[in-house]
């Protein structure tokens, strides 16, 4: 598999990713268990407090995402620089930011549900 290939789909993966945080960033979603960014007693939280954690997860999610994925479809649109023999650890390097905005978002998350 050849470096385009493996930055089309992670492209594909983190616009994915972006599309599914953008409705806890316009907080659309209600107070539920499957979907949205939970702590252990988020049942117990008013829904004002629920809307506002899961919007700053959702708006770091959706930045980070959708920069990301920019930045893999340049990539793969423009194809690699050097060739794949030079760097063989490279089809692994596109999840590394993608852990880096999760814990972003994440730690916003966090911090936002102990304001209140």
């Amino acid at each position: 598999m050849d470096l385009t290939a493996i930055w089309t789909f992670h492209a594909a993966l983190h616009g994915v990713v972006c599309l599914v945080s953008l409705p806890l960033a316009w907080r659309w979603i209600p107070l539920n268990d499957t979907y949205g960014y939970r702590l252990g007693d988020y049942r117990d939280w008013p829904a004002e407090k629920w809307f506002r954690v899961n919007q700053a997860l959702g708006r770091r999610m959706a930045w980070g995402t959708g920069v990301l994925a920019a930045c893999w479809g340049l990539l793969a649109w423009y194809g690699p620089v050097v060739p794949r023999a030079q760097f063989p650890w490279a089809a692994g390097v596109p999840t590394v930011p993608l852990l880096v905005v999760l814990l972003i978002a994440t730690v916003a998350a966090r911090r936002e549900a102990q304001r209140s």
